[in-house]
């Protein structure tokens, strides 16, 4: 069940409701963890590289969530956006919002047979994922399962959710894991952040092998083999 928190009025983010799953203790941790940030009090210039047609979508329609790789570009203006990733944090007609993409220059070049991922592409090759979970969830929800840390950032209803700790990798460009349950995927994804200047220690390495070599063990008991899904990009 979901509860409703206050937080503190001299909180940088300035709002007041947060929504948060978990006991007491778990609430108050995810409420110390991010920020919220109201996008009017973003300097305009912060958010010059992100597609505007994209980001007038997101504020017109409250089911979607922009997060991840796109959002480092508000504090790293060197960053390069790959694409953009958007999640739901409620039911809707996903056709709509297709629609909504057509109609700024965007189309479907790819659907995941389960109906759970699409991919679009527009004529700049801007790469737009709509992600289809069988369970939906609010920002915070969506950014606690997250496998690289710097990630950890979310736009919804015009509002910034982000990790702290996030705004500090992104600006030492240092990749540390939160969680990895496709560890093909999560693999993949370093390449990436590492091709972008990231860098990550040793003991990263060593507990992603760790967790990767449990989650195998585990799959071969279950006889399954989720572990080499690589989700998404």
């Amino acid at each position: 069940m979901f509860q409703e928190i206050i937080l503190p009025e001299n909180n940088v983010s300035r709002f007041q409701k947060i929504r948060l799953p978990g006991n007491n203790v778990s609430r108050y941790r995810l409420s110390n963890k991010y920020k919220k940030i109201s996008l009017l009090n973003i300097k305009p210039q912060k958010l010059i590289k992100l597609n505007q047609d994209i980001l007038n979508i997101l504020k017109s329609d409250s089911n979607l969530i922009l997060a991840g790789g796109a959002l480092r570009t508000i504090i790293d203006a060197n960053d390069e956006i790959i694409d953009y990733d958007i999640f739901f944090n409620s039911h809707c007609d996903i056709k709509t919002v297709i629609e909504k993409f057509k109609n700024i220059g965007f189309t479907v070049y790819w659907e995941c047979p389960k109906g759970e991922l699409f991919n679009l592409r527009n004529k700049n090759n801007e790469k737009v994922q709509l992600v289809l979970p069988n369970v939906f969830k609010s920002p915070i929800e969506w950014l606690e399962i997250f496998d690289i840390r710097a990630g950890q950032i979310a736009l919804h209803n015009n509002i910034l959710y982000i990790s702290k700790l996030a705004i500090k990798d992104i600006r030492k460009k240092l990749i540390f894991l939160e969680n990895v349950p496709y560890p093909v995927a999560t693999f993949r994804r370093i390449m990436k952040y590492n091709k972008k200047g990231y860098h990550i220690y040793q003991k990263e390495i060593e507990n992603l092998l760790i967790k990767s070599s449990n989650l195998i063990l585990s799959s071969q008991l279950k006889n399954d083999d989720d572990w080499r899904k690589y989700s998404i990009d």
